[in-house]
């Protein structure tokens, strides 16, 4: 995790006002600061006295309940730790993984559910509504299991311990409820897992109001029964995805809008950055579907294999795509149309600058990366890309400074784990897109968070080259 995330986490637990009551009086001596960190759940509490305390007790920390004592044992004499070789004890904490409501539907901010025998995730964020500050809900390496979807209004982080242990889903697949409704404030996911969720418009998340945020999370197999795969996101929303993965998500049905993202209305914002889209399906945008109004940036990225039915990776019937520095190859349109980039209607726009496009592959076999339906449609070049077609109708809108008809000599082995929290297709040590791109245009760093730009130039595509 990043010093700026440990800082970010620290403010919101507020560490130096901690208060502790575990139904006993003793003297806490030190906090293992894993507390504050996403990694370090159930937390472990180092104790001189243990006072009346026992296994199975209720702890409120803040004053709020968040779980209960998982175990209680001997710290002897020159032990390793915070105790500095006393004589004492170790407590280990746990949150429920059970689904069940607060006691009092959230009335206060005292998080605990009788039924599942200490604070859920859904007491959890029932409580946040008696809060006026942020809530930070850590969840252990566990499955938590959602009978109903959740709502958020308010400000809070959900932080698991990393996205191949902490897992958020129904208990059956597709069950017709979403994750998360969010109707105001800010809603944080980190280091989870969110998968199975299925209902219309927006699977695991439908943004109404308020901003959404999630990071090195992955988002699989969530099914929309309209639009929006995962996300469904609103008129004057903000939402980002960093370093996250969307694996299998499918909008089908009525619209098919958006295997993983539909925004629709004016002011609607959507950020990707170092993320991966792989095996997603739609009619409409096999990653994403915007509307008028609707900006989509997408930057650092790789989606490849990917499926849509009629038309395109990335679909536009009026919105705003800003590509920098992506990698969207391999993908597929079961229909005779473009497979990777589609603008439908007026007034759909996209400026592409150092992405790369290519093999994308529609029904007949032939690649088409690129499809203006609409000839009034925009797009714009800030230079450095590479298609490894014409570019069909869109040949007019690229230069001198971007590459057609060009193979982008990839790894043959396909994506893989280059380090980083994603997939990323590596170039091979001959490809014309090493130094290629246009440098005042780069970002910092790659896909993989790999310094950019390397060896005397930035590369195009998502990867560079070290």
């Amino acid at each position: 995790m990043s010093g700026a995330a440990e800082e970010r986490l620290a403010t919101l637990v507020g560490l130096g006002a901690l208060a502790l009551g575990l139904c006993a009086a003793f003297f806490v001596v030190a906090i293992s600061p894993g507390l504050a960190r996403r990694g370090h759940v159930p937390v472990r509490l180092y104790l001189t006295e243990l006072g009346g305390l026992r296994e199975g007790a209720p702890v409120r920390a803040a004053g709020a309940e968040i779980g209960h004592v998982a175990s209680i044992s001997l710290s002897p004499a020159a032990a390793p730790g915070p105790l500095g070789g006393q004589v004492g004890v170790v407590v280990e904490l746990a949150l429920a993984t059970a689904d069940a409501p607060d006691d009092n539907a959230g009335a206060d901010s005292v998080c605990f559910a009788t039924a599942a025998g200490g604070c859920t995730l859904r007491a959890a964020m029932q409580s946040s509504g008696g809060l006026v500050t942020s809530r930070l809900i850590l969840l252990d390496a566990a499955t938590y299991l959602l009978n109903a979807p959740l709502t958020s209004e308010n400000t809070v982080l959900i932080a698991g311990k990393d996205a191949a242990s902490t897992i958020i889903r129904p208990p059956v697949v597709h069950p017709r409820y979403r994750m998360m409704g969010v109707g105001g404030g800010t809603l944080r996911l980190e280091d989870l897992t969110v998968q199975d969720f299925g209902v219309a418009d927006g699977a695991a998340i439908r943004l109404e109001e308020g901003t959404f945020e999630a990071e090195a999370c992955v988002f699989r197999n969530n099914e929309a029964e309209s639009t929006g795969g995962v996300l469904f996101s609103s008129t004057r929303t903000s939402a980002s995805f960093d370093e996250c993965s969307f694996v299998g998500n499918r909008s089908v049905g009525n619209n098919g809008w958006g295997g993983v993202i539909d925004a629709e209305g004016a002011g609607a914002q959507v950020t990707v950055r170092r993320s991966s889209a792989t095996g997603n399906l739609a009619v409409w945008g096999s990653f994403s579907h915007i509307t008028t109004g609707a900006t989509l940036v997408l930057e650092n990225s790789t989606l490849y294999g990917n499926i849509a039915t009629r038309a395109g990776t990335l679909a536009s019937p009026g919105g705003r795509y800003i590509l920098l520095n992506d990698t969207i190859v391999f993908n597929t349109n079961t229909f005779d149309d473009s497979a990777a980039i589609y603008l439908f209607s007026v007034p759909a726009e996209y400026t592409l600058t150092n992405t790369l496009v290519a093999f994308n592959t529609a029904r007949s076999g032939k690649q088409n990366n690129c499809n203006r339906n609409d000839a009034n449609t925009m797009i714009k070049s800030g230079g450095g890309n590479l298609f490894s077609d014409d570019s069909g109708n869109c040949l007019s809108f690229f230069g001198a400074a971007d590459l057609l008809k060009t193979d982008p000599q990839l790894d043959p082995l396909g994506p893989r784990d280059h380090g980083g929290l994603t997939m990323t297709y590596a170039p091979a040590q001959t490809s014309p897109v090493l130094d290629a791109g246009v440098a005042m245009a780069c970002p910092a760093q790659d896909q993989r968070g790999l310094p950019r730009p390397a060896n005397g130039g930035c590369d195009i595509g998502a990867f560079e080259l070290q």
